[in-house]
């Protein structure tokens, strides 16, 4: 793999409608009555709504060109194959692009031909990239995720490094509370932006403190002393687990299964809104790829009702993949599992009967019996010790979360 980025990537795009701007301070020129002039703009800058779809649009009509093709299911990704270097693939995150290919030569000629349309810098072998690094070990043929430099960082703007370490992150009783919110700007302010800088690290390589960050980030607007509280917490359990990420193992051709586990808890931990939390894992071939923490849309009445939600976001994170992994090369020729501790649930997904119970769930939640009678996704239980999702919808003791955390992250 193989890093490249663009120079001023959104100024290197036409823009394709009239969007007109203040002249830059110091550059005024008037006309004859003195009214200043406004500028037309004709490529791309930096703050407008369209410049990432202008940006990405060109870039995508120059890959075109050269003979790559755009996946449907995920259209930041493109592929080629030709008899000189074999198959490649492009991964597109605004400026930055990952290539992947089989030798050097490949990269060095994909480079060049970027190079004749824009500025563009090869950054050589792939180690680094959105403040996540790259480790390859090929004896072991692992691959692996993490942010320890980034989690550092803001361990050391909290003054938190060689703070007393705890060994899960959030206190199973932890409560918002009816305490009064935090009037002091700049506390909040740093409460927002450390919230923040853990969220993108939840998102990328942390999933272990998904459901944490999650709870903390509903205060951002009104935080408490209870959030510091269970902030403080968070970043002691992040000083202990610095260097915790997400590895890959090379699988075999009969490994690269794509399954699920999905779990919920039936009511929260906010009263005045009483909505369920869903916790989803998504895998293929043994490593994490995708995972979701995050409170469901509509009040559940039962805890079957809230399995069922979570089941069917799981489900449809599951449709997803299985479609990529198509385009990929890799159809999922099986029925793909998710894992669920729920028998009720499971229930629900294969038999249509209604009763006083159920019919009040919403239709679209039916949708998991279709993907069962088309044998897309079918439901089997797991015992709730088991169930690795746990972990992801209610902060548990600290004992069960280090025998679960393994299974979502480990040391890189």
């Amino acid at each position: 793999m193989y890093g490249l980025d663009v120079s001023n990537a959104f100024a290197r795009a036409d823009v394709d409608e009239h969007l007109h701007v203040m002249q830059p301070i110091g550059y005024t020129n008037r006309d004859k009555n003195g009214v200043p002039y406004v500028c037309r703009l004709k490529k791309g800058l930096y703050g407008t709504k369209q410049a990432a779809r202008l940006w990405h649009e060109t870039l995508r009509r120059h890959l075109l060109a050269d003979g790559w093709q755009q996946y449907e299911t995920d259209t930041c990704i493109f592929s080629r194959h030709t008899s000189r270097f074999g198959h490649e693939f492009v991964g597109v995150y605004v400026d930055d692009i990952v290539h992947s290919c089989s030798s050097q030569a490949a990269h060095t000629a994909f480079h060049t031909y970027c190079t004749k349309a824009f500025p563009t810098k090869s950054q050589g072998i792939l180690t680094w990239i959105l403040g996540m690094e790259i480790k390859r070990d090929r004896s072991t043929r692992t691959l692996t995720l993490n942010q320890s430099r980034m989690m550092l960082a803001l361990l050391d703007d909290c003054d938190m490094r060689d703070a007393r370490p705890l060994t899960s992150p959030m206190d199973p009783n932890w409560k918002y509370g009816t305490g009064a919110h935090v009037v002091d700007d700049d506390r909040k302010r740093d409460f927002q932006s450390r919230v923040g800088s853990l969220s993108y690290m939840a998102q990328c390589t942390r999933p272990d403190i998904s459901l944490a960050v999650n709870r903390l980030a509903r205060h951002l607007s009104k935080p408490n002393e209870n959030c510091y509280k269970a902030l403080h917490h968070l970043l002691r359990y992040c000083s202990h687990t610095p260097d915790l990420g997400i590895k890959y193992h090379q699988g075999t051709s009969t490994s690269l299964r794509l399954e699920a586990y999905s779990d919920s808890t039936y009511g929260g931990e906010d009263c005045d809104t009483a909505k369920s939390q869903t916790g989803n894992l998504i895998y293929f071939g043994g490593g994490l790829v995708d995972w979701s923490s995050h409170l469901q849309s509509v009040i559940a009445l039962s805890s079957a009702e809230a399995e069922q939600m979570a089941a069917f976001s799981a489900s449809r994170s599951v449709v997803h993949f299985r479609q990529l992994l198509e385009e990929l090369g890799h159809k999922q020729l099986d029925t793909t599992t998710v894992w669920v501790d729920n028998t009720a649930a499971i229930s629900q997904s294969r038999n249509p009967i209604a009763h006083q119970r159920t019919r009040h769930v919403l239709i679209r939640y039916h949708y998991l019996r279709e993907l069962h009678n088309t044998g897309i996704v079918r439901l089997e239980y797991i015992c709730t010790r088991d169930q690795v999702a746990d972990i992801l919808t209610k902060p548990l003791p600290p004992k069960d979360f280090a025998r679960l955390a393994p299974f979502i992250v480990s040391t890189t």
